[in-house]
């Protein structure tokens, strides 16, 4: 008499770049193969890591294959299975595996900083300029500023811009320094969301925009003379310190590029 020494499938399933907001409490799977001919759902819950797996005992050997099921939300992931067919051999110690990875999709945006009843459009320091995005003054007290930081705000509508962060500006008019901070609101705003600063440029001076050699308002982040202002970054944080306005006013414009979910 012969009989089949059963084998096992492991199916463990991985979030990545995603916060604890967004991750689905489980995800559904489907397994096909000699155990399952028409098919069998499994269900793997998912934990605060976004981490989860599934074991299958007890299976007639042979060739399996999963595949992924929708979930809610899951348009925003980018599901990889290493390799949806997998053989499960008979009387095996180890179980065959099969893991499932979603990836969470990003894309990057501009993002500047606003601050209300300062805020002046660059299409109201120089009619020529069309991009949306704000400098913001006068400031000519010292005291501590706090930009919002828009992304998307296409048209200078900040009802169609997304809220990343902050903007924030000490400003000492006594001493002449100007300590500028970004930062986003990863993990905390209520939507869980990750937003990464991927790139960010000031202009702090006295005049509304930086200058062009012809003496022409540019909004171009790359005219902005960041440069030697630069002091540290990470994903989340930029920081700038700039001196040199003893007793004036000054103007800042804060630009940044911003990765955030789809």
């Amino acid at each position: 008499e012969n009989t089949y020494d059963p084998g096992a499938l492991e199916v463990p399933k991985i979030f990545v770049n995603g916060s604890e907001f967004e991750l689905p409490d489980s995800i559904f799977a489907k397994v096909t193969g000699p155990s399952y001919p028409i098919g069998y759902i499994i269900e793997i819950p998912i934990d605060e890591f976004g981490v989860g797996v599934e074991t299958l005992y007890g299976l007639i050997p042979g060739v399996y294959t999963i595949t992924e099921l929708a979930f809610d939300g899951s348009e925003y992931w980018t599901s990889v299975i290493d390799n949806p067919t997998v053989t499960v051999y008979s009387g095996e110690t180890t179980p065959a595996t099969v893991t499932i990875t979603n990836i969470r999709a990003y894309h990057d945006e501009t993002a500047w900083g606003y601050l209300p009843d300062k805020a002046i459009t660059f299409y109201d320091v120089d009619e020529k300029l069309k991009n949306w995005g704000w400098t913001n003054g006068l400031l000519d007290e010292t005291r501590t500023y706090v930009l919002d930081l828009y992304a998307g705000a296409g048209g200078n509508d900040i009802d169609n811009g997304l809220l990343v962060g902050t903007v924030t500006v000490e400003f000492n008019k006594e001493l002449g320094t100007v300590d500028v901070t970004y930062e986003t609101d990863s993990n905390s705003n209520p939507q869980g969301m990750n937003y990464e600063i991927k790139d960010a440029h000031l202009w702090v001076g006295t005049t509304m925009l930086p200058l062009t050699k012809k003496g022409k308002s540019t909004c171009s982040p790359g005219q902005f003379p960041d440069e030697d202002w630069y002091d540290m970054n990470d994903d989340y944080i930029y920081v700038f310190h700039i001196d040199g306005f003893v007793g004036q006013n000054i103007y800042v414009a804060a630009h940044a590029v911003v990765s955030v979910p789809d």
